[in-house]
């Protein structure tokens, strides 16, 4: 995936593809409001996102003043193998084969 050791990349990256599989889009203000970081930043790594296809910005049906930001099967796809992944090495973890020591 693009994030490059990036926290506001990840981020966008999660935000814009749940809002995608849900069906329910996020303008861009919303999505500027959605991540805790600069404006210039989030700017900066969605320009990114939107020049390499890993999302789309489109209009919306009933407004078309607003733009949607709507993830690319490329991000979905290098999503659900990134979880994957993820999933893998939890699975491999002797952390969560064995319960929680307290003290």
């Amino acid at each position: 995936m693009p994030v490059e050791h990036s926290q506001l990349a990840l981020q966008l990256i999660l935000i814009i593809s749940l809002n995608t599989l849900i069906k329910k889009p996020l303008s861009l203000k919303l999505l500027f409001y959605s991540v805790d970081f600069s404006e210039a930043g989030i700017r900066k790594s969605l320009r990114k996102l939107l020049a390499e296809d890993w999302c789309h910005l489109i209009s919306d049906v009933k407004d078309k003043r607003l733009k949607l930001v709507v993830a690319q099967p490329k991000m979905l796809f290098a999503l659900a193998e990134y979880s994957k992944l993820l999933s893998s090495a939890y699975k491999r973890s002797s952390i969560l084969k064995s319960p929680l020591k307290t003290s």
